[in-house]
């Protein structure tokens, strides 16, 4: 095994509406894969399945929370979809 650490893989989710984070517009996120201790934190933060995905999401992609919640709903199914394809790709 190399010591040499690979970079954890990422995906840029591009918006079709801009979005505010940190109160700057912005037109993508980047989104790292999720590990299984993130799917336990966001199942910890609460039963609702609609907001545990709220809470992934914005822990994978470092953005507050409250913030994610005003994203456009078709912005939101891209960051969704992202999941997805991470769960179906093999590497």
């Amino acid at each position: 095994m190399s010591s040499k650490q690979r970079p954890e893989p990422t995906a840029k989710v591009v918006f079709d509406f801009p979005e505010k984070v940190g109160g700057v517009d912005v037109d993508f996120l980047v989104m790292r894969r999720p590990k299984v201790s993130d799917r336990v934190a966001a199942s910890r933060a609460s039963s609702n399945e609609g907001e545990q995905a709220v809470h992934l999401v914005a822990n994978l992609c470092e953005v507050p929370v409250d913030e994610l919640m005003l994203f456009d709903d078709n912005n939101w199914g891209k960051l969704e979809a992202q999941i997805v394809a991470f769960r179906a790709a093999r590497s």
